[in-house]
């Protein structure tokens, strides 16, 4: 299994934000998590990470390639954390660092794991920006985030977060933003080079065309409970739960 998900809890003030999640999704498999606005998709996203609230009480268990989360301590967590797990957050221009140009910012997760050196990872750092297609990569790497567009910032996030090749990708609302040409690129580029590199994916998002398109399997969060969670196709096909079919029926995704 990738991710093995059992009884999650996640309280603050004594009020569930995720209230007895559970799920698991196999090795190179492709998931999607959807529901409305507030349904918690971006806080079980974090979770997989170990990030939590600073106030919050966590319960159950959140197995990753056979390493429960919860018990790791924060040095354990440090190694995983951009090396084995990656995440690509909602907003570019709010992720990347104004004042880093891109190849230093792509560079940065393999010298922290000290995965190479300083000049192998600048090289490496330049490649990968060519990799999700980047014209004129090796100008742009020199570059600051404010001097690339946004569909060029959301590819510098995917490459920064696959440089180290992880085990596993997350993306929170990846295409949100985008015109339709940019989210179908974006669209291929994850779903390209997460088979490239042979790392699973888990997606937060709220437009089921592009959970069709990435995933395989989709789970359906509603006041942060897993109304129901299985293959994509046979979920749309035949929904067993009301919320999902008044989600469905009135196009609310």
């Amino acid at each position: 299994m990738a991710i093995r998900v059992k009884d999650l809890v996640v309280a603050i003030a004594g009020k569930n934000l995720l209230d007895n999640i559970s799920f698991e999704t196999g090795i190179n498999e492709s998931v999607a998590i959807m529901g409305e606005s507030g349904a918690g998709k971006t806080l079980l996203a974090l979770s997989l990470l170990g990030l939590f609230p600073h106030n919050a009480s966590v319960g159950g268990e959140i197995n990753i390639f056979g390493k429960n989360i919860l018990n790791l301590t924060k040095r354990e967590l440090t190694f995983v954390r951009g090396k084995e797990i990656a995440l690509v957050f909602q907003e570019p221009s709010a992720a990347l660092n104004p004042l880093m140009s891109v190849y230093k910012q792509i560079a940065e997760p393999l010298l922290i794991h000290r995965l190479a050196r300083a000049k192998e990872a600048k090289e490496k750092a330049i490649f990968y920006l060519g990799q999700v297609g980047i014209n004129d990569y090796e100008k742009k790497a020199f570059l600051f985030p404010h001097q690339l567009s946004g569909g060029e910032k959301q590819r510098v996030l995917i490459a920064q977060a696959l440089i180290t090749e992880p085990k596993l990708l997350i993306t929170d609302e990846p295409t949100a933003a985008l015109d339709p040409i940019l989210k179908l690129q974006i669209i291929d580029l994850l779903t390209n080079m997460t088979k490239k590199i042979g790392a699973s994916l888990f997606v937060v998002t709220h437009e089921l065309p592009v959970a069709k398109l990435l995933c395989s399997k989709m789970g359906i969060l509603r006041n942060g409970r897993i109304c129901e969670f299985g293959p994509l196709d046979s979920l749309l096909a035949s929904p067993a739960d009301d919320y999902t079919k008044s989600l469905l029926t009135n196009n609310l995704f």
